[in-house]
């Protein structure tokens, strides 16, 4: 046995002693991930804006809304009056006032307000930082919270400059503030239970260690010789290329899995550059002029209508049509005539994380991407049959 395989069996040993363990005395349980609401965008944004909502069902008052803005060097914003809000709608879209839209978050105040754009694993939409800085009269603190603290896309920011927004990471920020949340609620068990699974959650989101103790042995290990620590670091190096060659291979398996798929066409491109793995797999169904399209890049993945007849200007009809489409598939897609409706499903494959627990998840993701794409083009047809829209019809 070499060196490296041997140190890897030696930290495997680790491992599984501190899994059967944390198993056996119960705290391997969790129920985020055993109702798989764990990586839900919408379930973090809900519970977070009850823990920021002074009012809220935790009973801490307005502490763990200080504890926030005092995290994020904001304790300037804070108000007497503020009041928590979840998913709630300012209005329909208006793309000439730019305003409107469904805020994650929203903090108001007879004063000024706070916006939180919770961004987990969903596409930037359009305009939408400077929709809802407009939406409260530009007179709002706007934040845009990301698994990592990432600058939001042009396509979000629009015409929104940056210093009007502020960066906040679940990797950083949000484990610190529920770190301290758990502090204020030792005395409420029930409450101190909850903050624990969910920061256990958030840090397996963000790629961090649940387990100190187990790290604290690794580390130890890895920093035995000299030896270890070299064998350590080559590891290390290599696990950017050990990603790389993961989603290589994916397309090969989509391939394998999408056979079963009678009447569907499968397509793939795939980037001839050695360093570079751009790849995409299509699975598509020809229906008149259109094409519904399933698709899998190596960063995202998604499902719509494509046009094949390219056309500028639409009728009435086609656009009402249109919006139909749009509204189902709950995305403002442009209406060009080329994409009558289309929808991202995530965000961003190439930020999942490839950590230890998470190995198999991302394993069986995959594999069960495919089913999960057609049963959602299945439901854009269904939805098209009881709306009794006609393809040929929205032709332009």
């Amino acid at each position: 046995m070499d060196a490296i395989t041997s140190l890897l069996y030696e930290v495997g040993k680790i491992k599984d002693f501190y899994r059967q363990t944390d198993r056996a005395n119960g705290n391997d349980y969790n129920v985020y991930e055993i109702l798989n609401i764990g990586a839900k965008e919408v379930i973090h944004t809900y519970f977070i804006a009850d823990l920021l909502n002074p009012r809220g069902l935790h009973g801490l008052g307005d502490v763990p809304l200080k504890l926030f803005l005092e995290i994020i060097e904001k304790s300037k914003w804070f108000q007497e009056d503020f009041k928590a809000f979840a998913e709630k709608p300012y209005g329909t879209i208006d793309w000439k006032k730019v305003t409107g839209g469904n805020i994650d978050i929203s903090l108001e105040s007879q004063i000024k307000s706070i916006v939180i754009e919770n961004k987990l694993d969903a596409e930037d939409q359009n305009k939408q930082l400077e929709r809802y800085y407009n939406t409260f009269n530009q007179n709002c603190n706007l934040v845009y919270l990301s698994k990592d603290g990432k600058v939001p896309s042009d396509k979000s920011r629009g015409n929104l400059s940056l210093d009007k927004i502020t960066l906040v990471s679940y990797q950083q920020d949000i484990t610190e503030w529920i770190e301290l949340c758990i502090e204020k609620a030792v005395n409420r068990p029930r409450l101190r239970e909850t903050l624990n699974q969910y920061l256990t959650q958030v840090k397996e989101l963000t790629g961090q260690s649940t387990n100190s103790k187990m790290s604290t042995e690794i580390v130890s290990l890895l920093n035995s010789s000299t030896e270890n620590l070299e064998n350590a670091f080559t590891i290390a190096e290599n696990i950017d290329n050990l990603k790389k060659d993961i989603m290589r291979n994916v397309p090969t398996r989509f391939k394998e899995l999408w056979t079963e798929y009678e009447g569907w066409r499968f397509s793939e491109n795939s980037c001839s550059k050695p360093d570079e793995t751009y790849w995409d797999v299509r699975l598509t169904l020809d229906i008149n002029h259109y094409e519904l399209i399933a698709c899998l890049e190596e960063d995202k993945y998604s499902v719509g209508i494509l046009n094949q007849h390219q056309s500028k200007e639409l009728s009435d009809s086609q656009i009402r049509i249109y919006d139909k489409m749009n509204q189902f598939m709950k995305c403002d897609f442009s209406k060009n005539g080329v994409w009558p409706s289309w929808v991202w499903c995530s965000s961003d494959l190439r930020e999942f994380n490839f950590n230890s627990k998470q190995s198999k998840t991302w394993i069986d993701m995959y594999e069960n991407l495919p089913k999960y794409l057609v049963s959602k083009l299945r439901d854009m047809i269904d939805h098209l049959n009881q709306e009794k829209i006609d393809l040929v019809h929205m032709l332009p």
